[in-house]
């Protein structure tokens, strides 16, 4: 009895484990680190659609700002920056979004 309670207990932890690193692979991954300042960075890694270059985002948000990295061949590129500080006081944009936001609140206040 004590056998089969370690076998199904070890065979659980294996798939448990197992699930969990599977997971892993396909999901990006979010870190957090503090700049000079003391100010939280965010990190998320994640690869381009070929999945042939990894990509590093890095966000302070403090600053608003977005950095973009690319490693290809072992070499660190940065790729683009942006204050996205205008970007976020937009309430919409999309250029091929169907039903349009206004259209969505046009119809709400009709009722």
């Amino acid at each position: 009895m004590r056998r089969e309670i370690l076998i199904g207990f070890l065979l659980g932890f294996a798939i448990v484990f197992g699930g969990i690193s599977l997971l892993r692979k396909f999901m990006p991954s979010a870190q957090a680190a503090t700049a000079m300042g003391g100010t939280p960075l965010i990190t998320v890694t994640g690869n381009t659609q070929s999945g042939q270059h990894d990509l590093l985002y890095v966000v302070d948000p403090d600053g608003y700002k977005v950095g973009v990295y690319e490693l290809r061949s072992n070499v660190l590129n940065l790729r683009d920056v942006r204050n996205i500080r205008y970007d976020l006081q937009l309430d919409y944009y999309s250029t091929r979004q169907r039903p349009s936001v206004k259209q969505i609140i046009r119809k709400v206040k009709k009722r």
